[in-house]
């Protein structure tokens, strides 16, 4: 999927979003990940409808800065992280009969 025409130009259609603030911090002793809208979250509901990314930014080697911008990486179970719940298995439903 290609979104620009030629190197800069955005093809028609397309719409960039750019993060505009930082929402969140989370950085450990090798990796640092910053949550960022990409619209100013103003009130309760600004948070609708909008996308939030994420910047994973390390260093692979000394002097180097390493920066991963995703959005909709997809699901917890995927990403195998121990912060998301567990799916809930689907029930099966009830027709309302007994069976011996």
């Amino acid at each position: 999927m290609k979104f620009t025409d030629g190197y800069w130009l955005m093809r028609p259609g397309c719409t960039a979003r750019f993060a505009t603030d930082v929402a969140d911090v989370r950085a450990d002793e090798h990796r640092m990940t910053l949550h960022a809208p990409v619209e100013d979250v103003t009130r309760r509901g600004g948070t609708l409808n909008s996308p939030l990314l994420a910047v994973e930014c390390w260093s692979p080697a000394e002097g180097v800065i390493g920066v991963r911008t995703t959005h909709h990486a997809g699901s917890c179970a995927r990403a195998r992280s121990s912060r998301c719940p567990a799916p809930r298995r689907a029930r099966a439903r009830s027709t309302g009969t007994a069976r011996s």
